[in-house]
């Protein structure tokens, strides 16, 4: 996941109902403002729909999270009676919406159709979460930027048209977006351990080992007895600069509105934009673990383009330019923020409930923060703020990348492979070994990185894992293999050095690889 990338990824067509799920998801501001449009209700009024909306997916997401820290729910939040609630639950809530601004205006049932949809719509995100969490980093981040790319043009067509044709066509895109976690749910295939193809269609990591053999081993949410608090702390180390990416991204998006060409919303348009940039990312060779190339490179590069815009005065062209990159990086910011949790998911150290729940929650939070702020503070002097806000974001990102280089120089193996028959070599000595000491594929996994010379901290960087965990492999795979140390696990994948030689032949020995 974290190495040179294949040159094909394999795309999954089958997911691509997520687009129009995206196009209408009810938390994202600009989809809230095309179905008030389409059902001809006033802005002074749509918040009695949004506010009851964001407390109920704020509940929601409570309860999913902390009812996932006594006991797997995975199985009975998926099944096909569950998604069929959650999704009557969620229509039904645009449909009470559309039915009380064509026959009453009833501000009551307006924040009924609010809580009933914010209840259907958490469920529903956690699924389309797992659903997209079967692939690896690269796999996940193609697929989110083209079927997020494909919603934001939906959304722009919908937002440009009116009338009947607007109201049917967003309630055609909403029964789209809940179409596929249905069919999933009704054949069982909402799921981590597999990602609905048959053994031989799962793609090798860039290992060599089947990426969907690695998500079926299940670690527990909680290590042992670990109290809560230690459980958070292993998520914060993993998801913390992501989940701080989304929920800027929530804020922002919340708290102001700017329009293009005075009739379209900026996000729909950044939301088209941002794809473009970060799908050729997927495909670029990076010999770095991908978040670290991300949050240590790309995002600080385009924050300090971003802040020399911000530093021109206000209304000139180039600020002009700067504010709508701004919602360009934003959009980048959540797309690959949601990425990088649906890798964290991936990576089943944690359970989906937890860590898109949770993710839900403070995203609700967030926005309903935003449009509190939006209402209080005067547009004259919001703008400003949210400059100077954005402006201390792109900073703190930038100091936090220079700090993490300057301390992770200990993450690469101390040389690097000498040739292409040392890294064969490594592969099948270890796969040896996994199988004759009976090592889980995690394990194995790990043991191939550490046979490379790779460190715990690379390691977890690269898997997307606590470092506790996989010190915690790493102690297992001592255990099952019989050796006390890193140098005598080095001597023991070492000790067939003259099996293989650079030139095919046996009598020649091959350099170390650390």
């Amino acid at each position: 996941m974290g190495g040179v990338m294949r040159s094909s990824i394999r795309f999954r067509a089958e997911l691509s109902a997520f687009a129009a799920f995206f196009a209408t998801i009810p938390i994202y501001s600009p989809n809230v403002v095309t179905f008030g449009e389409s059902i001809n209700v006033a802005a002074d009024s749509i918040g009695w729909f949004v506010n009851p909306l964001l407390i109920s997916a704020l509940a929601s997401g409570i309860a999913l999270a902390l009812a996932s820290f006594r006991c797997p729910i995975e199985d009975a939040l998926f099944s096909s009676k569950s998604i069929g609630i959650s999704t009557v639950l969620y229509l039904g809530g645009f449909a009470l919406m559309a039915i009380d601004a064509f026959w009453g205006q009833i501000l009551p049932l307006k924040a009924i159709a609010g809580i009933a949809c914010g209840f259907g719509l958490i469920p529903l995100c956690v699924a389309w979460g797992t659903l997209l969490a079967s692939m690896d980093i690269r796999r996940v981040l193609l697929h989110l930027a083209v079927f997020c790319g494909i919603g934001s043009l939906v959304a722009f067509m919908l937002s440009s048209l009116d009338g009947l044709a607007l109201l049917a066509s967003y309630f055609l895109m909403l029964i789209i977006g809940v179409s596929t976690p249905i069919v999933k749910a009704l054949s069982h295939g909402i799921a981590l351990e597999a990602d609905g193809r048959p053994e031989s269609e799962k793609e090798p990591s860039d290992d060599g080992v089947a990426a969907d053999s690695l998500v079926a081993e299940s670690l527990p949410v909680r290590q042992g007895n670990d109290p809560v608090i230690q459980t958070f702390k292993r998520l914060a180390s993993v998801a913390a600069a992501p989940f701080i990416g989304f929920i800027v991204f929530a804020f922002t998006m919340s708290a102001r509105k700017f329009s293009l060409f005075g009739s379209y919303d900026i996000e729909i348009f950044a939301g088209m934009i941002a794809p473009l940039i970060v799908i050729p990312f997927c495909f670029i060779p990076i010999k770095r673990p991908f978040f670290s190339f991300i949050y240590q490179l790309l995002l600080p590069i385009c924050s300090l383009v971003l802040i020399v815009f911000n530093s021109f005065p206000l209304d000139t062209v180039p600020q002009w330019i700067g504010a709508a990159a701004v919602y360009v990086f934003f959009a980048m910011l959540g797309l690959l923020a949601l990425a990088a949790l649906c890798a964290v998911a991936h990576a089943r150290e944690f359970p989906p409930s937890l860590i898109f729940g949770g993710t839900l929650t403070a995203f609700s939070v967030i926005s309903l923060g935003g449009i509190q702020v939006s209402q209080i503070i005067p547009e004259d002097t919001l703008g400003p703020a949210l400059l100077v806000i954005s402006t201390l974001y792109f900073t703190g990102l930038i100091f936090a990348a220079l700090i993490s280089l300057s301390r992770n120089h200990g993450d690469a193996p101390t040389t690097s492979v000498a040739a292409v028959p040392v890294e064969e070599f490594l592969k099948t000595r270890c796969e040896e070994i996994a199988r004759e000491k009976s090592l889980s594929p995690r394990e194995a996994e790990i043991l191939l990185y550490i046979g490379r010379g790779h460190n715990p901290v690379f390691i977890a960087k690269t898997l997307v894992l606590s470092v506790s965990t996989v010190r915690t492999h790493i102690r297992n795979i001592y255990r099952k293999i019989g050796v006390s140390s890193r140098e005598e696990l080095l001597a023991l994948v070492d000790a067939g050095d003259f099996a293989f030689s650079q030139d095919g032949g046996a009598d020649k020995p091959v350099p170390h690889a650390h």
